[in-house]
């Protein structure tokens, strides 16, 4: 008898997200999959990343596309279908990957209530918070009531142990594994190529750009090792600009609109996922300079591991959840300290043997600890002691 396992959430319509409980629900045939997602969510492309799917074809996992009623605050979406979706597929588990606060993890709760299942739950959030009291009572419910908690680090753990979760029902585990296949140390990336940095050294940022990443960070390094190394260095930035913060998003705009015209830096904006293999391959160096926020602090790092898969050197903040991850693939600096970046980088252009070190090492630790077949192995194994 197949275990039936209901998952809830706005970012399963994500490629990484999607993609990787595709793999589980392919791989381990004994376990139903069925994905709740909202179908309005104002951010993805759901629709298109479901139909281009090459799982989506044969019906593995069940997606149900829902309606959703959206706050002011995207976080304060509510499904209202969910808890009938639960009951529908007889769930033996049902798991919601949102902020134990949120809606979306008191509706998955209700359902789970209702025909007898399993309640799980997974959290990124590593900073303790004061919460309205709505949301806090939603929170001191859904804890008192979940059976088990995955968190993305031990700070994260930390602080729902502190809020009176048991500490022995809280797994630290990655929400998803990587296809480490695709993100691989093939040949170096055409783009390089197509840029003329063939014999040049490349750093590179992926993800979003934005305060807490810390990308003014990264540019303001470059213009420092640009006047060392002249043309010898490159810099790589691959994300959207985040538009919270206006001002920021401005000061932003205004420095990258700097270096358009410099042979020796791109920015290619937002690139869909299949392209972001082929984007890592393209760089040498990869930096992720995260600075703390008031609200938030590095909660995980899916593109370190994709730049880990890739076998490239890191540099990174030693903020959050970060240092788990990195440990010896790479130099951790102070967040917000461009001396130390710029350090740290230049260490690595000087040092080959150095960087072939941290790149074997990112590898090595992307296949043992993020891999898709990792991780997933890593929840079913807490699945079956859960249940």
């Amino acid at each position: 008898m197949k275990l039936r396992l209901v998952i809830s959430g706005h970012s399963l319509a994500l490629p990484r997200q999607y993609l990787f409980f595709n793999f589980l629900a392919r791989e381990y045939g004994k376990i139903k999959v069925s994905l709740v997602v909202p179908r309005n969510w104002p951010v993805t492309t759901r629709e298109k990343i479901l139909q281009q799917s090459p799982c989506a074809t044969v019906g593995l996992p069940d997606v149900r596309l829902r309606a959703c009623c959206l706050a002011p605050k995207q976080e304060y979406y509510i499904m209202p279908m969910l808890p009938l979706d639960i009951i529908d597929c007889n769930a033996d588990v049902a798991y919601s990957i949102s902020e134990p606060w949120s809606m979306n993890s008191l509706m998955t709760l209700m359902g789970a209530k209702a025909c007898g299942a399993l309640h799980i739950n997974y959290t990124f959030e590593n900073m303790y918070k004061q919460f309205n009291f709505c949301l806090d009572a939603i929170q001191k419910m859904v804890l008192r009531h979940c059976s088990f908690i995955f968190a993305s680090s031990f700070g994260t753990k930390e602080v729902i142990i502190r809020r009176g979760f048991p500490d022995a029902n809280v797994f630290v585990m990655p929400l998803v594994g990587i296809d480490v296949e695709k993100f691989s140390p093939q040949i170096k990336g055409k783009l390089r190529f197509e840029m003329g940095w063939e014999d040049k050294i490349v750093i590179g940022y992926v993800g979003r750009l934005s305060q807490e990443k810390g990308t003014h960070l990264l540019l303001e390094t470059f213009d420092h090792l640009r006047r060392k190394y002249k043309e010898r260095v490159c810099l790589l930035l691959c994300g959207a600009i985040s538009t919270k913060n206006l001002d920021y998003y401005k000061a932003l705009r205004s420095l990258i609109g700097k270096l358009e015209n410099d042979s020796n830096f791109a920015y290619l904006g937002f690139k869909p996922y299949e392209a972001l293999p082929e984007i890592y391959r393209s760089i040498d160096i990869f930096v992720h300079p995260s600075i703390p926020t008031r609200t938030t602090m590095e909660q995980f790092g899916f593109a370190i591991t994709e730049a880990m898969a890739s076998a490239l050197p890191i540099v990174a903040s030693k903020l959050g959840a970060i240092p788990e991850i990195v440990r010896e693939a790479g130099t951790l600096v102070t967040p917000g300290n461009t001396k130390e970046i710029a350090n740290a980088i230049d260490c690595l252009i000087k040092n080959d043997n150095l960087r072939m070190q941290y790149a074997a090492k990112a590898r090595e630790r992307a296949e043992k600890c993020y891999s898709m077949p990792a991780v997933a192995s890593q929840f079913v194994e807490y699945l079956h002691r859960m249940l």
